[in-house]
Order: C-alpha cells, then sequence, then structure tokens
C-alpha cells in the first residue's frame, strides 16, 4: 500500500539538511511570481515557507519507511485559510502552486495532477522526488532531525448525530485547554530530541513500511510529535494522545523500538478500562482476571492468559468488553478475525455478551452508554501525568494510549511514574503487567573456530538504518553543542537544547 503525507502534516526542522535547495526553490519561484504580481514582503514570507514545507515534505516523505510515501498537496484555494478549521493554516495556496509548478520546471519532482472520481471524491495532487533532488536524498539516506511540531496540538471534534459525520471544532480558550497546551509543548520538545528507531534489519524496516505492508499510515521516524484529541465537543470526552510513528505500528514490532540507540522496555497497565468503571461507579474491583469468564479446558484446567486456549479466548473478550464500553450505537460487530476465533471456541458475540454481563452485572447498566470516552478522558489524564514525570527526571517516554515505553533500564523509573499518575488521577492504586521483553534482529554471529564472528557483526550494523538513524542523531547534537546549545533553565536533563 502506498501511504501518503499531506502537506499540512509536514514538519520544519530545527536546522535543514537542504537549506541550498530550498534557497534555489525560492529563487525560481519568486522569479516567476513577479512576472505576475507586485512584490511585496509578505509575499516573500509566504513564498519561504511554501518553498521549505514542500522541500522538507518531499523529503520527509521519502524517509517513510519502504520509500513508498508519496506527498499530497491540494492546490485548490478552497484548502487553504489563514484561520478556518479544517484547511490548511499556515501555508498559502498562491505560494504553495508555484512551488509546485516550478519543483516541475526544475525537474525535482514528478507531479500526478488531481482530479475528481466519478464517486464525487477528491484525489489530491502528489508529488514523489525526482532528478537531482532525489539523487540529494538518497546521498542523505534517512536521518534524524529535531522536527519543530505545529502549534495547534489540543484537538476537539464533534459528531453530527443525524449524519454521523464527525468535524472538527474550534478549541475552547479555557485555562485547562492552556495548561494542556504548555504541558503538551513541552512534551513534544523533549520527544523531539530523541532518536526513536527499531532493531530491525534493513529488509525488514523497508518492508514494514512497504507496498504490502498492513499500515496505511507512513512510518516516519522523525515524527513523533503528540496531539490530544477530544470527541463529543467536549474536553472531558477522549483526550488521548495520538501522532507518534510507534502507535501504528503492528503490536508484535514493538519490542523491537530502541530510544537513542538503547534497548526498551514497554510496561502496560492491566484492564485499565474494567478497573476504573469500578472505581469511577466506587465498586469493590473483582478478583483475578477481569477478562476471564470462568470457562475451563478439561484438557488444560490451570488458567493461563498467555496460553491457548485461554489467551485467544480472553482477547474475544476483552473485545467485546470494551465495545460494550464504547459503542453507543449497538453496530458492533466481530471483524473477520475475531469471528473465525469465536467459531472456533464454540462462542458467538451474543453469548460473550452474556457471559460478561453475569461476571459484570456493572457493565450492563453502563454498556451502550459511551462510558468508554469517558475512561478514555481519564487514561489520558494517566498518561500526561506519567510522561511529565520522566521528563523531568529526564527520561524518554513513548505513550501507546494505556502502555509506555522507556529505555529499558529506566524501568523502574516508569513504573513508580504510572503508579504515581494512576494514584494521582483515581486515588486508587494500579494493577500493572510484567515488563515485556526486548528483541532484536542483531544477533551474534559465530564462525566455524565457534568464535564471535566480529567482522560479520561489524559489517552489518554499521550499514544498518538502525545505527545511521542514530549516528545522525549524536552528529546533529555534536552540531548544536559546538554553535553554544545550551539547556533552558528549568528544562529536562538528558537532552540537548538548541536556544534561538
Amino acid at each position: 500500500m502506498v501511504g501518503c503525507l499531506n502537506i499540512g502534516s509536514v514538519m520544519r526542522p530545527r536546522e535543514s539538511l537542504l537549506q541550498a535547495e530550498i534557497d534555489s526553490l525560492i529563487l525560481a519561484c519568486t522569479a516567476q511570481l513577479q512576472v505576475h504580481y507586485k512584490r511585496r514582503q509578505a509575499s516573500d514570507r509566504n513564498v519561504i515557507t511554501a518553498c521549505e514545507f514542500l522541500i522538507e515534505g518531499l523529503y520527509q516523505a521519502w524517509c517513510a519507511l519502504g520509500h513508498s510515501t508519496v506527498l499530497e498537496v491540494p492546490l485548490t484555494p478552497r484548502a487553504y485559510h489563514s484561520s478556518r478549521l479544517g484547511t490548511i493554516n499556515h501555508l498559502r495556496h498562491q505560494s504553495v502552486k508555484a512551488s509546485v509548478t516550478e519543483l516541475q520546471r526544475l525537474g525535482w519532482a514528478l507531479v500526478d495532477v488531481g482530479y475528481k472520481r466519478g464517486d464525487g471524491q477528491n484525489v489530491l495532487t502528489q508529488l514523489r522526488p525526482a532528478g537531482t533532488l532525489l539523487a540529494r536524498f538518497q546521498s542523505l539516506g534517512i536521518q534524524w532531525q529535531e522536527l519543530l511540531p505545529h502549534q495547534n496540538a489540543i484537538i476537539v471534534r464533534s459528531r453530527d448525530r443525524q449524519t454521523g459525520i464527525v468535524q472538527t471544532i474550534p478549541t475552547p480558550d479555557t485555562r485547562a485547554v492552556r495548561i494542556m497546551r504548555k504541558n503538551l509543548r513541552e512534551i513534544n520538545a523533549f520527544l523531539a530530541k530523541q532518536a526513536v528507531c527499531l532493531h530491525l534489519s534493513n529488509s525488514r524496516l523497508h518492508a514494514l513500511g512497504g507496498p504490502t505492508s498492513r499500515i496505511s499510515i507512513p512510518v516516519i521516524l522523525t515524527h513523533s510529535a503528540l496531539r490530544r484529541v477530544f470527541s463529543r465537543g467536549s474536553l472531558i470526552k477522549g483526550g488521548r494522545f495520538y501522532g507518534g510513528w510507534w502507535e501504528v505500528i503492528p503490536s508484535e514490532f514493538r519490542p523491537y523500538i530502541t530510544i537513542n540507540g538503547l534497548a526498551t522496555a514497554e510496561v502496560d497497565f492491566r484492564e485499565i478500562h474494567p478497573r476504573m468503571l469500578y472505581i469511577l461507579n466506587r465498586s469493590a474491583i473483582p478478583a483475578g482476571d477481569l477478562y476471564d469468564d470462568g470457562w475451563r479446558d478439561p484438557a488444560h484446567p490451570t488458567y493461563d492468559p498467555k496460553k491457548e486456549p485461554y489467551r485467544t479466548r480472553r482477547s474475544l473478550f476483552k473485545t467485546a468488553f470494551n465495545a460494550l464500553l464504547n459503542d453507543d450505537t449497538g453496530r458492533f460487530r466481530f471483524e473477520e478475525a475475531d469471528l473465525a476465533t469465536a467459531r472456533r471456541h464454540g462462542l458467538t458475540l451474543r453469548a460473550i455478551r452474556h457471559a460478561l454481563f453475569r461476571k459484570h452485572p456493572l457493565l450492563k447498566q453502563v454498556a451502550g452508554t459511551g462510558v468508554g470516552l469517558d475512561l478514555q478522558f481519564l487514561d489520558s489524564q494517566i498518561a500526561e501525568h506519567t510522561m511529565i514525570i520522566l521528563m523531568r527526571q529526564g527520561v524518554p517516554c513513548l505513550p501507546v494510549h494505556d502502555s509506555f515505553i522507556v529505555p529499558r533500564h529506566q524501568a523502574s523509573e516508569l513504573i513508580k511514574a504510572m503508579r504515581s499518575a494512576f494514584r494521582a488521577v483515581t486515588g486508587h492504586d494500579p494493577a500493572l503487567k510484567d515488563v515485556e521483553d526486548y528483541s532484536t534482529d542483531f544477533r551474534l554471529s559465530f564462525n566455524a573456530e565457534g568464535e564471535v564472528d566480529l567482522a560479520s557483526l561489524r559489517a552489518e550494523h554499521s550499514t544498518s538504518l538502525h545505527n545511521l538513524f542514530n549516528e545522525s542523531r549524536r552528529k546533529a547534537q555534536g552540531r548544536q553543542s559546538h554553535s553554544g546549545a545550551r539547556r533552558p533553565e528549568g528544562a529536562p536533563r538528558g537532552a540537548t537544547y538548541n536556544v534561538k
């Protein structure tokens, strides 16, 4: 599957690797526009901004794993407005259009012009790097950059009751929003300093983002900026953190994540929403696994949620439980894979629902009310607390909704932070899962004499995207430190800051 990076999602780097190319495009665009328009200072700024975002956007799209991502650029005037929601606010239509034209004229981009399909849907114009610009990208390779996130990272959405269409609405300017925005700016500034990668071989990395991948969203290793998304037009519904590329990869790849080249650990809350449901309703939490309905296989009478037949059966109950919390339309149905698993266990969705209601009468009372969004707000507050606690200690932390990933040697700090955050938000102690195992594609190899084959190991690592990506971060931060970068007062330790 070929992914698309929309120009509105491109972020500028603190220090561009492509300044010469940007300057050349600016000169070409300025010359083109001067033929038709009187030159003004504001117009010059708009051209500079458009050229920066297009060049950086082409590079970021090229850097997506698999090299199959295109840059998507709307060329209609209605897609751009300085303040209107749902449009691109930081770029101007005329400058973007001129930049696309010059990219094509210079031979730097292949342009597939957008069109309207037969069903009325718009296909946006798509750009791919070409010529000497593509050669420049290839000479750079996939490099780490500190990207500057967009300012508007608190998003509120509302669903029309009649049409079901979800739209973004204005974010209220309240004290609570200002605090959330400030916290998120600090978190994103800290995450932007880290190199988050996967300890996979080059072939597996590119396959993860290639045309046959299950992932439809581009995996761009420098895209670590988070945003909070609220639902139902309310600042107390939803609010989870999205945007980090590690959230979109299949869960089986998360053990391979590294932070600044270091092995990581992931810790998850156990049954967080069922437990919070009981806490919210001031009810005692039942003992044991909350997704266990009590069934036992005569051939395997000892319950173990990590082994069959209990593992996949429990997964069905977990999916159904959370659907009952979140589905306020009554339309939830198992996907094909879950439906096949249910048949294998001799279960139906109706039978699972009844078993859950027997075990959790409280669930029956709230099913269909959409209480899941209230629980998501609580877990988003816990996530915010956890990340801030760790950031103050200089510990980078990657959220995956109700689980967190940190450098492996700092797992104990993560566990303490998760416990502290859960108590601060709910007033109760959490239940945590065991630390997940780390994994790697780079195993020791041995020669005929049974000794470690160091030459082979060095050769494998020297060409790995993982090592080159982390090395580019070390070089970039070395350049910043030599240019007089310093850590701002009150900022977390363990990261390099460049103050301008």
